[in-house]
């Protein structure tokens, strides 16, 4: 959950996304600009409502969390 208990779809939707990458190319990685757009789709598509369609959060939060390069 995100502040004030919204649900926050941006990690759970790039990990699926990785996933779906692993299983269709045999690779995980993805680099922000191959990302964007089709994440920007899924978080209109399945976050909540006002959720912005704003693919960069975890991208920058696992960056700061030292899981980017």
């Amino acid at each position: 959950m995100g502040p004030g208990g919204v649900r926050a779809p941006h990690k759970p939707l790039l990990l699926l996304y990785a996933i779906g990458r692993l299983f269709r190319f045999g690779k995980s990685e993805v680099t922000f600009r191959e990302a964007e757009e089709p994440l920007r789709r899924l978080i209109l598509s399945y976050g909540p409502p006002g959720a912005g369609g704003t693919p960069q959060y975890p991208f920058r939060r696992w960056r700061t969390m030292g899981c980017g390069r």
